[in-house]
């Protein structure tokens, strides 16, 4: 399921997701949108995140370490399990499922 969201604590109370850090005026970022929707919808046990960095708190980017968007992450509780690189659907689902 993709939710787009800025309520930290449901992200750090799911125990298999990803979350995708992005930004409203980067067009990479909206680029990579319909790729992780379709991500999702591929691997529909687990949920997908999409964070606007503008509408969270800074707190979060910091330990998250974000400094340029798009980032994404697949995370349990909270933590960080894995950086995603991939930028299409299949690469994206690839390298969580590796």
């Amino acid at each position: 399921m993709l939710v787009q969201t800025s309520d930290w604590e449901k992200i750090e109370s799911d125990p298999d997701c990803v979350v995708a850090f992005t930004a409203s005026w980067c067009a990479p970022c909206q680029q990579l949108k319909p790729q992780i929707a379709k991500a999702s919808v591929r691997d529909s046990g687990r949920n997908y995140y999409v964070v606007d960095i503008d509408a969270v708190n800074p707190d979060v980017l910091e330990s998250y370490s974000i400094q340029s968007v798009p980032q994404l992450f697949k995370t349990s509780l909270g933590l960080i399990e894995k950086r995603i690189s991939g930028r299409t659907a299949d690469d994206i689902l690839s390298e969580i499922n590796s």
